[in-house]
């Protein structure tokens, strides 16, 4: 009876819980919330280490007494520690006395628990998105996600919390105060244009001298910047820190673009924006030093942060911080008396820049957000205040996804200064997943990529509908009959009557790891090239063929089309393989040549042969110290049976290859040797075979059509039979549409095409030419 008796004492006892907190309405347009963290209080109502802190109301007309907190709502740390906690409640203190509990994050309450003992969260009060913001109330959520730049731009500090530290990133934070007062570096990180002057003056010394006599001396003085500071350098710490979650972020962009000052934090250590600034153009430029200066002494540490891998993925991960670092100075970079406009961009610029993977990088650079509307509305904050786009685009959270991103592809379309019409191509219906998305709209939410047409940075590298007789910038071209549907002007080409059965595909590893290099799957490549021959052929025996006017050019339209025109094009004088290529000959017959000359079947054979003698050497396996006298004698014979057979096989498949058509009768196993002999050993054309592989790379998803009058070319996996191809008015390039069932019904838009011989208007140079309009939905 006592245990009962002291459980409903104890019951009697206990606090009553608070109540939860309200939001009352802000008294004015401008105004907003800050919390005021209190310290611990320990009593009899509240736990120790128990978070309590006071809400007040600010304008932000009145002053600049607060900072402002830039943190991951699920944490910076991946795997994340937080899955698996519950929210916590935090207490709020009335101006009366009174009580009252808001639930929060597990990651922010780990933040403030941190904050509350430093000087950035203990002095002034903080806004904080989560506290501070009635996230049930979409019309407040809208009105105050309009003022956050002003927010984060009016406010003493910008505290980035990159969550709890290791052992590695205390390193990091301990080591940038070695190289962070170097005036180099501070001038690199106010010019980010100067950066890749300095790194190739800094590689070529010795060789070229440049005429700025400034930048050698730099360029002399982070060489030895680099011999001093580079061995202490921690790879993995800086590695720690480009992954964290919160510089993949689309909210971070503007909160790290707009405040004057910026203090990041991790556990208990914090350096300044400009310190970590610092560190990451000393990780770019002593890299490119170490590349031809030898006697740079090594990095200790674990051997794989040695290894190009490594690096690689170091670089891939530092390549954002560098996007991010540069968008901050531009935007805070006042006006010089040189130049008096201001970098800030607009809109459309930033959303391109920041949603659009136009360096073919990969998702390792794609920022993320739980809420697929602020990849618009995150990056209103840093648009100027003139921005046409920004100003007519309204912020209102109670709208559908496909409302909003259909609002701004209209604006986009409107006010792009590029070709208006190449908006299009960003469209990918095979990666869409926001519902009711009109064809033509992209799902700015997606892993956007620049379309095939386009070179690495967003440039056009055909030029299909814009031809001399046609002036595109005074005639209308795009118009929109209702908010869902586009209607342009183009001229009709084909009709798809056969579509390819193969395309390259991307190895699994890759879309598991997005950190991995990108490796094409051996046997997709050349069951594609094959069915670009088949379709070439087919082309060529048409009567009067459109694309191969003549049998004689089927190898070359072989050629161009595997690489979707990338191969060889009007727009620029050398071939990607990086030399003068004679009359008829291109990409992939140069490839094909270049392999031949350089052996690559017969090493990657011999290298082959080695694997497997080395896989069944007695002296590399394990154990065989202790065996016997005749046992010795038996895996010897057995290792020179095995390594006969190997040489009769590679000399088989040799002679088989030698003496056949390469894309015939290859057996898979060739077909793979043959692509990592090509792409994945070293060699004298490691710079041309890299460009190659990424414009291979560019035609990953795409198939092979044809007409029935001889059009061959490239189109998206979703293509079919019946489909047409069309030449938009003004676009870099053709595209596929889908006609209706009702012959007034709109069409739909299927992706973007490769037309062999039509992609520098050729298709508008007869006398009779007349464009039409088309309505899509």
């Amino acid at each position: 009876m006592f245990p009962i008796l002291q459980r409903c004492v104890s019951l009697w006892q206990a606090p009553v819980p608070s109540p939860s907190f309200q939001y009352g309405s802000l008294p004015a347009t401008r105004s907003f919330r800050v919390f005021q963290l209190l310290p611990s209080k320990d009593d009899d109502n509240n736990l120790p280490g128990d978070l309590r802190g006071r809400i007040a109301v600010m304008n932000l007309d009145d002053g600049r007494d607060y900072n402002a907190l830039s943190y991951c709502w699920g944490g910076s740390i991946e795997p994340s520690p937080y899955v698996r906690q519950g929210m916590v409640s935090i207490v709020i203190e009335e101006a009366d006395g009174r009580t009252s509990q808001l639930l929060i994050s597990p990651a922010l309450a780990t933040a403030l628990r941190y904050l509350r003992e430093q000087e950035q969260g203990s002095q002034l009060p903080l806004f904080i998105d989560q506290i501070c913001i009635n996230q049930a109330d979409d019309a407040e959520r809208s009105q105050q996600v309009g003022l956050m730049g002003d927010i984060y731009r009016n406010c003493r500090c910008v505290v980035a919390w990159l969550d709890v530290a290791t052992r590695y990133t205390d390193e990091l934070f301990d080591y940038i105060p070695c190289i962070s007062d170097n005036e180099i570096l501070h001038r690199l990180v106010q010019n980010p244009e100067r950066v890749s002057a300095l790194m190739k003056t800094a590689m070529q010394r010795g060789t070229d001298v440049p005429d700025d006599e400034t930048l050698a001396r730099d360029a002399e003085a982070m060489i030895t910047l680099t011999r001093e500071h580079w061995a202490r350098f921690p790879h993995r710490g800086f590695f720690e820190v480009c992954m964290r979650r919160w510089f993949r972020r689309i909210w971070i962009v503007q909160e790290a673009c707009l405040g004057n000052n910026m203090v990041f934090v991790c556990g208990w250590r914090s350096c300044s924006a400009e310190a970590l600034g610092v560190a990451l153009e000393f990780n770019m430029v002593a890299n490119a030093v170490t590349q031809r200066q030898r006697d740079i002494p090594p990095t200790p540490g674990h051997p794989k942060w040695h290894n190009t891998k490594a690096r690689h993925k170091a670089y891939m991960a530092s390549s954002l911080l560098l996007r991010i670092f540069n968008e901050r100075v531009a935007t805070l970079q006042a006006p010089s008396q040189t130049n008096t406009t201001s970098m800030r961009r607009g809109l459309d610029n930033l959303v391109i820049r920041f949603n659009v993977d136009t360096m073919a990088q990969g998702p390792s650079a794609r920022l993320g957000s739980s809420d697929p509307k602020d990849y618009i509305y995150a990056l209103k904050g840093l648009t100027p205040t003139d921005d046409p786009v920004a100003t007519q685009l309204l912020t209102d959270y109670a709208l559908p996804t496909a409302t909003i991103f259909t609002s701004f592809t209209r604006l986009l379309f409107l006010r792009s200064p590029a070709p208006p019409i190449d908006t299009l191509f960003l469209s990918r219906i095979e990666s869409k997943t926001v519902p009711d998305l009109p064809t033509w709209v992209p799902d700015w939410s997606s892993d956007l990529v620049i379309p095939h047409g386009y070179r690495q940075g967003c440039f056009p590298v055909f030029n299909a509908g814009k031809p001399i007789k046609y002036d595109t910038t005074t005639i209308t071209i795009v118009t929109f009959p209702t908010p869902t549907t586009l209607r342009f002007s183009a001229l009709p080409l084909c009709a798809i009557t056969s579509v390819g059965e193969h395309y390259m595909k991307l190895s699994l590893r890759c879309l598991a790891d997005s950190s991995e290099d990108k490796h094409v799957v051996a046997r997709s490549i050349f069951a594609f090239f094959r069915d670009v021959q088949h379709f070439c052929q087919r082309a060529a025996e048409c009567i009067n063929s459109a694309s191969i006017p003549s049998a004689a050019g089927v190898d070359e339209a072989v050629w161009i089309t595997s690489t979707g025109g990338h191969g060889l094009t009007q727009t620029t004088e050398r071939s990607l393989l990086g030399r003068e290529l004679g009359e008829g000959r291109t990409l992939l017959g140069a490839l094909w040549e270049l392999q031949l000359k350089m052996d690559v079947l017969p090493e990657i054979l011999g290298r082959r042969r080695e694997g497997v003698a080395a896989a069944t050497d007695p002296q590399r396996e394990k154990g065989t110290q202790g065996r016997k006298f005749l046992g010795r004698i038996r895996d010897c014979v057995v290792h020179c049976i095995k390594r006969l057979a190997v040489e009769l096989i590679c000399v088989y498949r040799l002679w088989k290859y030698a003496c056949g058509w390469p894309y015939v009768a290859v057996r898979p196993e060739s077909e793979d040797m043959l692509y990592h002999g090509i792409f994945g050993m070293p060699h004298g054309y490691g710079k041309e075979i890299g460009t190659l592989k990424s414009v291979l790379f560019q035609q990953v998803g795409r198939k092979c059509f044809v007409s029935e009058e001889g059009h061959v070319g490239l189109g998206p996996v979703g293509m079919r039979e019946g489909d047409v191809v069309v030449v938009p008015l003004g676009a870099s390039h053709p595209a596929i549409l889908r006609p209706a069932e009702g012959a007034d019904e709109p069409w739909e838009y299927v992706g973007e095409a490769y037309c062999h011989g039509f992609m520098e208007g050729e298709a508008f140079t007869g006398e009779k030419v007349e464009s039409e309009w088309f309505v899509i939905k």
